[in-house]
């Protein structure tokens, strides 16, 4: 009798102990199915599992926070943080001007101030093209969440308390092409040159040598250079004035005098045009062309003899 009252507690407990058992794992099943050990600490981690993406509350967008940034540290997936803004260059690592090597060493980081002096102290910013083909790679703001098209994995298995989630595909971020710059065709005609010139002052300015030698006298261009070696009082008379209103020079000799009407008449075979006068390119090649025979060339330092 004893035997079988043993045997009936026991059987009894048994029955209990499965009762309470089962209990135990329809309450699990509600709360999601999976038991939870004690969180890691760090966000987006549960003891020590890290999310292969920074997935929001909802599981539906990607949260652009500096741990999803630093995962994207190298060739294949390349992201940039430039002034609080994400930017996936990973297509234009071998594009840039500089060659990946460049870019690479701020992939997955903060890279604001490498971008604002080109990596090197005191720098030069980067150009206005540069960076309008920057925005071409945009992704987010710094902590903006993003939808993706592959949702969150739900995938997941229980092992000693510990949940194993499941690594979530990529997020689809289109990143548009950048057409490589097409080079201007190395046959493409220049244009042809202008067949006239103004006259200008600044024009004047640009012919102040012993190769080419204007002057500008009392509102008149004359091109002087093929009369430099024959001036009688050198041609360092004349050089000091090239290229500039020698008006004053001419009409005193430079402070020793006037000039005579035949260095007038001579002068007049190297006029071009009046000042501000646009004329054909042409008449301003008197220096290619043979020296205007004088008529009367004074033998002296004064031009003035073969008045007097």
């Amino acid at each position: 009798m004893k035997k079988l009252v043993t045997i009936m507690l026991f059987i009894f407990w048994a029955m209990v102990t499965a009762i309470f058992a089962a209990g135990l794992l329809s309450a699990n099943s509600a709360g999601g199915g999976i038991a939870v050990g004690q969180n890691s600490g760090v966000a987006g981690q549960v003891d020590g599992v890290v999310p292969a993406q920074s997935l929001d509350a909802s599981g539906t967008a990607l949260v652009l926070n500096a741990v999803e940034l630093a995962k994207h540290n190298s060739s294949s997936s390349c992201w940039l943080l430039i002034s609080g803004k994400m930017y996936d260059v990973t297509t234009f690592l071998n594009q840039h001007p500089g060659n990946a090597g460049t870019m690479l060493p701020y992939c997955g980081k903060d890279a604001t101030t490498a971008y604002a002096n080109k990596g090197t102290a005191g720098g030069s910013p980067h150009s206005s093209t540069a960076s309008a083909m920057l925005a071409g790679y945009y992704i987010g703001t710094l902590n903006q969440s993003i939808a993706v098209s592959s949702g969150k994995t739900t995938a997941s298995t229980e092992t000693n308390s510990t949940v194993q989630v499941a690594p979530s595909p990529a997020p689809v971020i289109q990143t548009p092409v950048v057409p490589a710059p097409v080079a201007p065709s190395p046959t493409a005609p220049r244009p042809a040159p202008s067949s006239t010139v103004k006259l200008t002052s600044v024009e004047l300015a640009k012919h102040n040598s012993r190769q080419s030698c204007w002057l500008l006298i009392s509102g008149k261009i004359y091109d002087v250079t093929n009369f430099l070696n024959q001036h009688p009082g050198n041609a360092s008379t004349i050089l000091p004035t090239c290229g500039t209103d020698a008006t004053q020079a001419y009409a005193t000799r430079g402070g020793t005098g006037s000039h005579s009407s035949s260095a007038t008449a001579m002068l007049d075979a190297y006029y071009i045009g009046d000042l501000d006068q646009t004329v054909a390119t042409s008449a301003t090649n008197l220096a290619s062309l043979p020296m205007p025979a004088p008529t009367s060339v004074p033998r002296s330092g004064d031009d003035d003899d073969e008045d007097d």
